[in-house]
């Protein structure tokens, strides 16, 4: 039996089910691969409004729309490793092409932390935060002394993991594999998406 994770970021519904698929299809000696680690976070465009990269960059377009004034966050240390999920699709289909069906690690290899996420992504629009105060103290103001990020207790999780990041040697070695995506080009692409939205 699989055990009870504490963490929703450390095995998704999808990971639990690739890892019964692999131990149930490989003892006959059929082919299957797991593939992508669950200390990587694959992002892009379409990423759901609660997750933290889309609520900050659906968050800084309304703040420029003038629909909202501040984002409301959680824990800013929490470091991730935060990557393309174009570039993780890349390797799984590098993984289903190899001679022989093992495990890899997709990851980029870089943590940041939530509050780093939020400095790169306020500065793709011309803006630089100042912070200050402490635990649900802290706010981030703009270099307009506008208070547009406050800390709210509900965001934090009681099973938070602090840090995640993925080692992707191996899926470098034997596939050729590496993220082509740097995270300024995904905050980039993120934020531009959501301006064209008009949130």
């Amino acid at each position: 039996a699989l055990p009870i994770l504490p963490s929703p970021f450390v095995m998704t519904d999808m990971e639990v089910a690739a890892t019964r698929i692999v131990a149930v299809a490989r003892p006959p000696g059929q082919s299957a691969v797991t593939t992508t680690s669950p200390r990587a976070r694959p992002e892009s465009r379409p990423r759901g409004e609660t997750f933290v990269t889309r609520k900050v960059t659906r968050g800084i377009a309304r703040i420029l729309a003038g629909l909202d004034k501040k984002i409301y966050l959680g824990n800013l240390e929490a470091r991730r490793d935060w990557g393309y999920a174009g570039d993780y699709v890349e390797g799984m289909w590098l993984m289903l092409q190899a001679d022989k069906p093992q495990d890899y690690v997709l990851a980029t290899g870089n943590s940041l932390s939530v509050r780093e996420f939020c400095n790169l992504v306020f500065k793709e629009v011309g803006l630089d935060l100042k912070w200050s105060g402490s635990g649900t103290e802290e706010i981030a103001k703009d270099q307009h002394s506008r208070v547009v990020i406050r800390i709210d207790d509900k965001y934090f999780r009681p099973t938070e993991v602090p840090f995640l990041m993925g080692d992707a040697t191996k899926a470098y070695t034997e596939l050729g594999w590496e993220p082509k995506i740097r995270i300024d080009e995904l905050i980039q692409n993120m934020v531009n998406v959501e301006l064209s939205l008009k949130t």
